[in-house]
């Protein structure tokens, strides 16, 4: 059927481009009707003669003024039509089929893909609505891990290390205190320690319970992608779905759901969703930003291991990254490192829930650099 309709649509359009070399020339076409006129009147002048219409002296004037006219316009047509190029048309209608079929075809085979099977609409939908279940796609606590083991942890200045610290204990002393836990969960993410704001917005909505607000549950669907590195787990699109039932507007819940739809292929969805957002007066300044900038670049999730870690089942994913935070333990108990690479082990450690590793690890860490209050801080204490 795909070639009949592009075969069709080639013979439309080489017949629009050759019907007009097929046309006999307009005004060679108007020079033949002038001299039927005057042949006309030529025959009908003996007639007006002699039925005394017409005056002897006036219609021997008049035959020649005609004749002369037909003279005239019979040397201008032959002319013309020796102009008419018919050979070279005749070359241009072969040139211009050649052209549309032979030349078209064959670019669409070169930078087309004339193999590629036929994706319907439905089809699509249903491929990225398989893609969004949870059997299909790797999870939160994966990816964090993951992106842990990948990315080096925060250096904090003394002083924000020392501010955090006496946030994080009062809030501690604090079970029921919303508030503080939102402020704490914020001044991390500002310092790149994602996890644990991560972590600490999960408190909160979980505290709040039903009541929880459409903020805060876009806040920790935010705080969790982020601290996965840009990719949205099933876990966290649950949340944006449960924050938007509540605030169907939310202009941040709808962007990271646009980033959930291109990631798991539903591209339409995802261009949508931005496009609105992009056009919208009701859109922040940075965020129509951030909108349009996805729009130019609309992809899914770059990050290789995430796609080869689809494929694999729970067991085998934690493998995985049990196998790069061994490697990296590894390194640093035979070569060294530096303290934001043990801090990294450390975070990698909790991510895993290995708190044993994870302290045996820290204690190490602090020993090696106990002559190093910056590295000190960089380690941080352990609860």
């Amino acid at each position: 059927m795909f070639w009949l309709i592009c075969g069709a649509t080639a013979l439309v359009v080489t017949g629009v481009l050759v019907l007009p070399l097929l046309r006999r020339d307009g005004a060679t076409t108007g020079r033949e009707a002038d001299l039927s006129v005057y042949r006309d009147q030529l025959a009908t002048l003996d007639a007006e003669v002699a039925r005394g219409a017409v005056a002897q002296e006036e219609a021997e004037a008049t035959r020649i003024e005609l004749s002369r006219r037909l003279i005239v316009a019979g040397a201008q047509t032959e002319r013309r039509g020796a102009m008419v190029p018919v050979t070279l048309n005749r070359w241009a209608i072969g040139a211009t089929i050649l052209t549309v079929l032979l030349l078209g075809t064959g670019a669409y085979v070169l930078l087309g893909s004339p193999g590629q099977p036929d994706a319907p609409l439905a089809q699509r939908i249903a491929a990225a609505e398989a893609m969004r279940e949870v059997t299909q796609r790797p999870p939160q606590s994966f990816v964090e891990a993951l992106h842990a083991a990948q990315s080096p942890a925060p250096e904090l200045s003394e002083r924000d290390a020392e501010l955090i610290a006496q946030l994080a204990a009062v809030v501690a002393a604090r079970p029921t205190d919303l508030e503080g836990r939102r402020l704490l969960a914020r001044s991390y993410m500002q310092l790149g320690k994602y996890l644990e704001g991560k972590t600490i917005q999960a408190e909160v909505v979980a505290l709040a319970g039903e009541t929880a607000s459409a903020d805060d549950l876009a806040a920790l669907a935010e705080f969790m992608i982020v601290a996965a590195g840009g990719y949205v787990s099933p876990e966290a699109e649950a949340v944006l779905e449960r924050a938007l039932s509540l605030a169907p507007d939310d202009p941040w819940a709808r962007y990271y759901l646009s980033r959930a739809r291109a990631q798991t292929g539903d591209v339409d969805a995802a261009r949508s969703i931005l496009m609105e957002l992009a056009g919208g007066d009701a859109t922040p300044a940075y965020l129509r930003d951030a909108a349009r900038n996805d729009l130019t670049m609309l992809t899914g999730p770059d990050a290789q291991d995430i796609d080869a870690a689809a494929q694999l089942d729970a067991e085998a994913q934690r493998e995985m990254v049990q196998g790069m935070v061994g490697g990296l333990a590894q390194r640093l108990n035979t070569e060294g490192g530096s303290p934001a690479e043990w801090a990294r082990l450390i975070r990698s450690y909790d991510v895993l829930g290995q708190d044993a590793d994870a302290d045996a690890a820290h204690a190490k860490a602090r020993a090696l650099f106990a002559q190093d209050p910056a590295a000190l801080t960089i380690l941080g204490e352990r609860e």
